[in-house]
């Protein structure tokens, strides 16, 4: 028998309203909360306070939980949800949910007795939401790029998740694909995969051999020379949070143009990844013996 069957997902963007739709699937009493600027069309009720959000036996929270370590990841919520509201709120029979929980808040929900689950933690889940994120990358580079793929020349920094599949849906497509990566295992591993491997530190001075450079690594990796030594037509995409890889600033100054391609999934698929996000939190569930269903 279900022990949870109340669930609010609290703010967040269009791929939490998917995530809502699944849970009802599931056969939980869905409500949402911080959707306000939403629209029409939202069959699940609304919460009309956090108080009330909170005190369903589950709060699913964004991915990432916050963008500025202040406020609630809400870009639909008709005013700010601070963190330090939900903290407030918290208690022992708080249960949360929620992708890429800063410490700090983590511990603070924690003192006051609630339990807390990072279900960004969740390895299937992360190298999904790599794949979501290339595929979304990919359509940026197509819709973006006055030429095609096939034959084009492109640069990828880092090959961890993102990378890796990016890299392997540029090459199939007929890309000319350079990795550049800090780490010789990577490299090893592009190569091993049929493509172009270069240590980092040599992209500043090989930018101009191409028509899309797309940054993965959160760290200053292409600064002022890098930007500038780029080709006028390069198309640069920034993927990482921050402190981010591409200095934004210098892509301004000499008139590159940079696509910063933050939450992809959210933008390009984002029922495929509501459904993801809402499958981990069962199995999550399930684990900590919160709940037992069989569908």
């Amino acid at each position: 028998m279900n022990k949870l069957t109340t669930v609010s997902v609290a703010g967040g963007d269009t791929r939490n309203r998917y995530t809502a739709e699944r849970l009802e699937e599931l056969g939980f009493s869905v409500s949402l909360f911080g959707f306000d600027s939403f629209g029409d069309g939202l069959p699940t009720p609304r919460a009309d306070t956090l108080a009330q959000a909170l005190r369903c036996g589950a709060a699913v929270l964004p991915l990432p939980c916050t963008r500025n370590g202040k406020t609630l990841n809400a870009p639909f919520a008709a005013k700010e949800i601070p963190l330090k509201a939900v903290t407030e709120l918290a208690d022992e029979n708080t249960v949360i949910f929620a992708g890429m929980i800063p410490e700090g808040f983590a511990r603070e929900l924690a003192a006051k007795g609630a339990r807390v689950f990072d279900y960004y933690k969740d390895e299937a889940l992360t190298v999904q939401n790599a794949l979501l994120t290339a595929e979304g990358v990919l359509g940026i580079v197509i819709e973006k790029t006055p030429v095609t793929v096939w034959r084009m020349d492109a640069a990828v920094t880092g090959y961890g998740r993102i990378g890796h599949f990016l890299c392997r849906a540029l090459h199939a497509l007929g890309a000319r694909v350079t990795v550049y990566a800090r780490n010789p295992v990577q490299r090893a591993k592009a190569e091993a995969a049929g493509l172009s491997a270069e240590p980092l530190d040599l992209l500043p001075e090989q930018t101009h051999r191409y028509d899309v450079i797309v940054n993965t690594v959160p760290a200053p990796v292409l600064g002022e020379d890098a930007v500038c030594n780029a080709r006028k037509d390069c198309l640069l995409i920034e993927t990482a949070s921050a402190p981010c890889g591409i200095d934004a600033d210098a892509c301004k100054r000499h008139g590159r143009e940079l696509v910063k391609a933050f939450s992809q999934p959210g933008k390009t698929a984002p029922k495929t990844a509501g459904i993801l996000i809402a499958d981990t939190v069962c199995g999550m569930a399930k684990e900590a013996n919160l709940w037992s269903h069989s569908t």
